[in-house]
């Protein structure tokens, strides 16, 4: 709880939470990544509960094709529960949406600042994997009080068979497209 994460190495990511984690609970932290990262929070463990509050995950910059938090299942019998609450995922640290009652207008400034093909959360599954290979794979993400802005895609679940069960409440979606799903 309360720290910072600043990732500027290639093909590096802030958080990578693996199998054989069963709990992770995280308050107040800030990770944040530049070009050269792959992603800024990587969970793929099989059976997990994740918790973040009070944080913000910067997705990095300057390239395209990157996440926010990628949620990667291992196999069939994965199940994902994830929970949000309070968290910023986007490429700044100031949330743009701050009122659910006021539509915000994206500068032309801060269009061309959005990396393409951008994710805030991303579902797939292992490398080497089939998407038929993780049928019946389960994602649950809840999310409270959250935004996921200033991205291509807010959720992007990518070729992949697995489940995603969605619980948003009081949050923002707001990029290109909300969800992106193509399956497997």
């Amino acid at each position: 709880n309360n720290f910072r994460i600043d990732v500027d190495y290639a093909g590096a990511y802030g958080l990578k939470i693996v199998t054989g984690a069963t709990k992770v609970t995280m308050d107040n932290i800030v990770v944040t990544s530049t070009a050269k990262a792959s992603r800024t929070v990587w969970i793929e463990a099989e059976k997990i509960d994740c918790s973040f509050s009070n944080s913000t995950f910067i997705v990095p910059t300057g390239s395209s094709n990157r996440s926010g938090i990628n949620c990667t299942v291992p196999s069939a019998k994965a199940v994902q529960n994830v929970t949000l609450n309070n968290v910023l995922i986007s490429i700044d640290e100031t949330r743009l949406n701050a009122d659910l009652a006021t539509d915000y207008q994206y500068s032309d400034e801060l269009k061309n600042r959005v990396p393409s093909y951008s994710r805030g959360i991303t579902i797939g599954h292992s490398d080497g994997l089939k998407a038929a290979d993780v049928e019946g794979a389960v994602v649950n993400l809840t999310m409270k009080n959250s935004a996921i802005e200033t991205l291509y895609y807010s959720i992007n679940i990518a070729g992949t068979n697995a489940a995603l069960n969605l619980d948003a409440d009081n949050s923002v979606f707001d990029g290109r497209a909300s969800f992106n799903a193509w399956g497997g």
